[in-house]
């Protein structure tokens, strides 16, 4: 299977930028999503890829093969000649066709008439429908719907699956046994997919790298384990796995790390390879994952104790989580499910200095009274950046 390159590929519609001069690479065979809210250009990306939108700038490669450029004289090879079979949100099943009829369609349009039963039939059989060759579409629940709009996208065997939230439509329980079924097929044929979500759960579960992305920009680009333990940013930290997110100042910087001094009273020792002594008074983000943050009982070493009250506790039902008050700024943290704690409550909360990582300001970023606001793309648009219509970004 080949992989992809993208290079300072950039869209405008109208007056916004879809997608913002981004670069990335998709290797042979792997599984990646662009990962991001809506309005961050992920669904106009996959456009570009399969063909469907014309870049304004920028080449794309799949294999040795350009398949869009705006270098030189310019080149363009629309969606039919490029390989790809796409998978969209709402499915896209002609609802007057059989199951059989939908997934034959690409190879009749193709003039492989002759292949169509038993590639059909082996289509079927690839995602787990043997015996639903004669229904249409109305008489099909969401997930088989959604595993006909699979096997059509996979039957004339294209070099690359692109998948625009194809889960978006199924309920949670549905939702979590499709992941399943992709992770399988995709262990299966070993095709190289791209994946658009702004799910950080479908992510996780799915993906060998992941490709964050906010307002047209491509953040950061790694493996599942290095976007959720490793952020190298504070929107990234927030998006994938909402980790607590404080501001501070330097106070000192040694061997990798630093101190930072969150309030008057409390001082956090984290991970900081990119902070050199000269850095010393220079504003930061204190980041910890709600899951690694403990309530101390004052007994053990002082290090990364930090004093706080509790502003609201609730029951969940697997645990109970916790906001806690730290100075100005808030930390949530999570209890056994039967541990409650009393509002007002003063509380010593220890933040693991193995967890800990100071990264730094995120201009997307604001502070209000209950802790870090969400990206500016999730309320609104950024200067310059904006969401199109349902047939432009996503």
């Amino acid at each position: 299977m080949p992989s992809i390159q993208v290079s300072g590929l950039t869209k405008r519609f109208g007056e916004s930028i879809a997608v913002a001069g981004i670069d990335f690479s998709v290797p042979d065979g792997c599984f990646t999503t662009l990962l991001g809210p809506s309005g961050c250009g992920k669904t106009t990306t996959l456009r570009l890829l399969a063909g469907f939108e014309r870049p304004d700038a920028g080449e794309i490669s799949i294999g040795e093969r350009v398949v869009a450029s705006t270098r030189g004289r310019g080149l363009f090879v629309p969606p039919e000649r490029r390989n790809v079979g796409v998978v969209f949100q709402s499915y896209a099943l002609w609802p007057h066709m059989t199951a059989f009829d939908q997934i034959a369609y690409p190879l009749r349009a193709r003039g492989r008439g002759s292949e169509v039963s038993e590639r059909v039939r082996n289509a079927l059989a690839l995602v787990r429908l043997p015996d639903v060759g004669d229904r249409y579409p109305s008489q099909l629940s969401g997930g088989q719907q959604q595993r006909i709009a699979l096997a059509r996208a996979l039957v004339f065997e294209p070099a690359v699956l692109l998948l625009d939230e194809p889960l978006s439509n199924l309920d949670a329980e549905l939702r979590v046994e499709m992941r399943a079924e992709l992770t399988r097929l995709h262990h299966e044929i070993g095709i190289t997919t791209v994946y658009v979500t702004h799910d950080q759960s479908e992510a996780l579960a799915l993906s060998d790298q992941i490709v964050v992305m906010r307002l047209g920009h491509v953040v950061e680009q790694g493996s599942p384990a290095e976007i959720y333990e490793a952020p190298k940013s504070v929107y990234s930290a927030q998006f994938v796995g909402a980790a607590n997110c404080i501001p501070g100042t330097v106070t000192a910087v040694t061997s990798g790390a630093a101190t930072v001094r969150l309030d008057d009273r409390n001082l956090v020792r984290g991970s900081a390879q990119w902070l050199g002594p000269n850095d010393v008074g220079r504003a930061v983000v204190v980041v910890v994952k709600a899951e690694d943050v403990r309530i101390s009982d004052g007994t053990g070493p002082a290090t990364n104790i930090v004093a706080g009250r509790v502003k609201r506790s609730t029951f969940v039902g697997p645990h109970t989580e916790l906001v806690v008050e730290v100075g100005a700024a808030v930390v949530h943290l999570r209890l056994p499910k039967r541990r409650p704690a009393t509002s007002a409550a003063a509380v010593l909360l220890e933040l693991p200095e193995n967890a800990v990582r100071i990264l730094p300001p995120d201009d997307f970023t604001a502070w209000g009274t209950d802790g870090p606001v969400r990206p500016a793309e999730i309320t609104g648009v950024g200067p310059q950046v904006a969401a199109t219509t349902e047939g432009g970004a996503a």
